[in-house]
């Protein structure tokens, strides 16, 4: 029964972490689409470094 209880909560956390990651994901491609929908190479070179510090963040 204690094992059970621990692995639920595990499950939960990794589909939560893959359910941003797939998120993260598409903002990234969506900023970069429209940036360059726009011609904003800038727009899309600062989506990117964004993206990177935030996943930086929340790995550390």
């Amino acid at each position: 029964m204690m094992e059970n209880k621990k692995i639920k909560p595990s499950r939960r956390l990794d589909l939560s972490q893959v359910a941003k990651s797939v998120l993260r994901l598409f903002v990234l491609c969506y900023t970069t689409f429209l940036a360059y929908s726009r011609e904003m190479k800038k727009l899309c070179i600062l989506g990117v470094l964004i993206q990177m510090l935030i996943f930086d963040l929340q790995i550390n």
